[in-house]
């Protein structure tokens, strides 16, 4: 029988030659190690088998929080290029979420509406404070309508602004009730 160890904890290394020269007392003690080293891996695929559900169940939360959300939601980069989108902001503006990725979020801004956005995105950077703005943005098939943005930064932990986190809202039916009034 061999004995491998690093001085600490001495191991037996079985094998099928020294095998039939364990004394029963030593097959009794080596089965018994089994059977804990067993229902301790069973713990431990238990305990996994919880995590993995609990994970699932959270997953599930976020996407209906996410991208199940009434409003569109984008994560930008300080530049405004499009990291991130939920599948309600793909829908609002009519594009598969993949190809909203890497899109500059000003693709979708009407023309003549670029330096409120500018402005919009200038004066959060500077300020780090929430801002809010009235716009217009163009769908993918070219339909304008009227949107209000409202914006956060996320800084890193030396104070200098990672992404912008935006949520984008379609206020086509709060403008035409501003003009029944």
């Amino acid at each position: 029988m061999k004995k491998k160890g690093n001085g600490l904890k001495q191991t037996t290394v079985l094998s099928p030659e020294n095998i039939k020269v364990l004394s029963p007392g030593e097959i009794q003690r080596l089965l018994h190690e089994l059977q804990v080293h067993q229902i301790e891996l069973e713990l431990q695929n238990e305990e996994q088998c919880r995590a993995q559900e609990a994970l699932e169940a959270s997953y599930a939360r976020y996407f209906d929080l996410y991208d199940q959300a009434p409003w569109g939601y984008v994560v930008l980069s300080e530049k405004g290029a499009i990291l991130e989108s939920n599948l309600s902001f793909a829908a609002l503006m009519q594009v598969t979420r993949g190809r909203l990725t890497a899109q500059m979020i000003s693709r979708f801004i009407f023309k003549e509406d670029q330096d409120i956005y500018y402005l919009h995105r200038k004066k959060l950077l500077e300020t780090g404070a929430p801002q809010s703005c009235e716009l217009r943005m163009v769908k993918n098939g070219g339909m304008v309508f009227p949107a209000r943005l409202a914006a956060t930064v996320a800084h890193d932990d030396n104070g200098i602004p990672r992404y912008l986190r935006v949520m984008v809202s379609d206020i086509t039916e709060d403008k035409r009730n501003e003009k029944e009034k």
